[in-house]
């Protein structure tokens, strides 16, 4: 993965990853989170960051095995120094930024423990979710020159630790370096022409969609009720570049809309958010015109690139 590194506002990408998982996680599950909104920016790229607390979040609701749990996730500032290295594997001296993800799911067996960031190795055999992605986030931890690590008793529950060193002490490319530029541009000339138009009926899904599709520089318009959608598009179709909709809503799926948007014009890209929980027959939609149907939590890279993938010109 050759994507560019530079100083990223962590707090603000865990704050948007916990506002998607409260909207599209059972209500079974109780979410607490404890950011510290003083932690300095990490040297990483948006991409990863979103990845490491999907990845760590679905593994701890795979872990509470469709029981009444809670997840927990903290974000906070550590110092590394002589007196206390030998608390960490690989860190040197320094600021980092520590995130720590808890569950009181089932725990993990000691055995299973010792080979859990390994990439070839799986429990799904033993009938849990234990292990998913984690060597992936193990992979992208070490890229940023962090650490992660895992506690787990037994009917008690896993806590998995990611330490990143801050973007200050890691000398990062500054952002007019032609590096940091020459990122930037690759996403930036995407924008196009027209608006996105953000269909949705959870408020917080609304705000992070149109917050990360604004910082790659596209115009967004969102609302929370299809029929209204569907008017403001009626009202002008060539106005917008793309569609991107929630499956279930109050009084309209999201296929239904994508249908009736499809009627007034064929050529408009649309793309559908699904839940866990959804019933949807995607190669029946994809059949009928709706260019890619995306299942939730969704990470920036997946939207960012469905969006460059399918925006019209």
């Amino acid at each position: 993965d050759e994507r560019t590194l530079e100083p990223v506002d962590i707090v603000q990408i865990v704050r948007d990853s916990v506002s998607m998982l409260r909207a599209t996680i059972p209500q079974t599950v109780e979410i607490v989170d404890d950011i510290s909104s003083s932690c300095k920016p990490v040297f990483a790229d948006s991409t990863g960051l979103h990845q490491i607390v999907l990845n760590l979040t679905t593994n701890a609701l795979h872990a509470l095995d469709q029981q009444k749990g809670r997840i927990t996730i903290r974000l906070n500032s550590i110092r590394v120094s002589n007196d206390n290295q030998e608390q960490f594997n690989t860190l040197k001296p320094g600021e980092y930024v520590c995130l720590a993800i808890s569950d009181t799911g089932t725990g993990i067996e000691p055995e299973i423990l010792k080979y859990i960031f390994d990439p070839y190795f799986t429990t799904k055999e033993l009938g849990s979710g234990t292990g998913l992605g984690l060597a992936a986030v193990h992979g992208i931890v070490e890229r940023y020159s962090g650490e992660i690590g895992v506690n787990s008793s037994i009917g008690m529950g896993s806590t998995f630790t990611v330490n990143l060193p801050v973007a200050d002490d890691t000398g990062a490319p500054p952002d007019n370096s032609e590096e940091a530029v020459e990122h930037h541009d690759q996403f930036q000339s995407i924008g196009g022409k027209g608006q996105i138009l953000v269909v949705d009926d959870e408020q917080s899904i609304c705000k992070v969609m149109k917050r990360q599709l604004e910082k790659n520089s596209y115009q967004v318009v969102t609302t929370l009720k299809p029929d209204e959608a569907l008017e403001l598009f009626r009202n002008a179709p060539s106005h917008y570049a793309l569609v991107i909709t929630d499956q279930t809503m109050p009084g309209m799926t999201g296929e239904e809309l994508a249908m009736q948007m499809r009627e007034l014009d064929q050529e408009i890209p649309i793309i559908i958010c699904t839940g866990h929980s959804d019933i949807l027959d995607t190669k029946a939609v994809l059949a009928k015109g709706v260019q890619q149907v995306i299942h939730k939590p969704i990470t920036y890279g997946v939207l960012i690139e469905a969006v460059q993938n399918h925006l019209r010109s």
